[in-house]
């Protein structure tokens, strides 16, 4: 969620942009255009920092965020920027502001080629009865990001929280059912820009229930017993020396997406993995990976976040869209500024698959070994979620698990 209020010679307002997700992995498409491919490269950088300045602070916490659905988000709110506030979102999103054309036909080939079984993406802009919206900026928004437009009363604040809140359910199966309470709204909010991203598949080769015992999980504060999934198989994987990780892709029964688990060496941790994987081409780094027989353990989780980001898009560089200078005039001629950026996020893996979102593309070199690979985790690990161009829908951290909420859980 976005919040945007109008300067302070005119009276209280303010747009709320959220974003709602939950994901995905697929492999790199070579039918892809330049412009599709330079908005995937820059999509990965964004997402790198952006992660990045969230687990800043908190290496022993389980996160998961969507990328992805923060990035349309903010390409919503730069399609009606200009001046200052332009120049600073076209720099986070690493997109030429010069060249306005070249880069919302990008996104509208990027929403494009995630249309997939599957995957659900949808965007809308709930706005205030009172607040005109420019008709170029309603026509660029549906023309290129699929945006719908609802017009809300927020001065009845309850029903304009329902009716969102119903939207957020509705697109995402139900697992974001409540974003707003009545007294988040009031009749000086302007707009609510929501996007929604849902993901769920089987696995290619789901995990027999039979299997899944009581394991101990190894986290930064100690030791949690959980349920810990097996199956034996040939998988893509990979020990790269060179981040000190164990590499893991667990592929969907679609074909189009994959799971990618990190797993950081005994003695080494996700903070040291992290590090390292700054300074790499991630694409590269998954060409060391090859299809062997792998002995699999991971456990099932569910992780939740609900993530303030207005402090990491400062950190990124985005300040002047948060102040009453904010050049926003491409949505309105009533002066508005961003005063709050929020997101839920949400996902669940267990034996039959996974309901969530995210990132990642690879090129596989297969080899054969004489031996069978084990891939335990039984510590810490990362998970990486993308579509089929590369763009992160969801990246996560995982540390602790909830027994208590998972344990009989299918």
């Amino acid at each position: 969620m976005i919040t945007f209020r109008g300067h302070r010679h005119w009276p209280a307002g303010n747009l709320l942009l959220i974003g709602v997700s939950i994901g995905y992995f697929a492999m790199a498409q070579s039918s892809a255009s330049k412009d599709l491919q330079a908005l995937n490269m820059g999509s990965a950088k964004f997402s790198s920092d952006l992660f990045s300045v969230l687990r800043k602070g908190k290496p022993a916490e389980n996160l998961i965020v969507s990328p992805l659905s923060v990035q349309i988000a903010l390409a919503f709110v730069y399609a009606g920027a200009d001046g200052k506030t332009k120049n600073e979102l076209a720099k986070l999103l690493h997109i030429d502001p010069s060249n306005d054309a070249v880069s919302l036909k990008a996104y509208k080939e990027l929403i494009g080629s995630l249309q997939k079984p599957g995957l659900k993406l949808a965007s809308s802009v709930f706005f205030n009865k009172v607040l005109k919206l420019h008709d170029t900026y309603k026509t660029k928004v549906g023309k290129n990001f699929g945006g719908n437009f609802e017009q809300v009363d927020f001065s009845d604040s309850s029903a304009a929280a329902n009716t969102i809140n119903n939207w957020c359910k509705n697109n995402t199966n139900k697992k974001i059912e409540k974003l707003f309470e009545p007294s988040d709204l009031d009749r000086n909010t302007m707009a609510v820009i929501a996007n929604a991203i849902h993901f769920k598949a089987m696995w290619k080769k789901k995990f027999e229930p039979s299997r899944t015992n009581d394991m101990d999980f190894h986290g930064i504060n100690g030791i949690t017993q959980v349920k810990m999934m097996h199956q034996t198989g040939h998988f893509n994987y990979g020990q790269v020396n060179s981040i000190q990780a164990q590499l893991l892709e667990l592929p969907y029964e679609n074909g189009d997406f994959r799971m990618l688990i990190i797993l950081p060496f005994p003695d080494a941790t996700l903070a040291s993995v992290d590090e390292k994987l700054k300074t790499k081409d991630l694409s590269e780094v998954l060409k060391e990976l090859y299809s062997t027989e792998v002995d699999v353990s991971l456990p099932r989780f569910k992780i939740e976040s609900e993530l303030d980001l207005e402090g990491a898009l400062k950190e990124l560089g985005v300040i002047d869209m948060f102040r009453d200078t904010a050049n926003l005039s491409g949505i309105s001629s009533d002066p508005l500024f961003v005063s709050k950026v929020k997101q839920k996020a949400f996902i669940e893996v267990n034996e039959e698959g996974t309901e969530a979102a995210a990132v990642t593309a690879a090129r596989i070199q297969k080899r054969s070994l004489p031996f069978r690979e084990e891939f335990k985790a039984n510590r810490p690990f990362a998970i990486v979620l993308a579509d089929g161009g590369g763009s992160i829908l969801f990246q996560g951290a995982v540390h602790l698990l909830d027994a208590a909420t998972l344990r009989d859980e299918l």
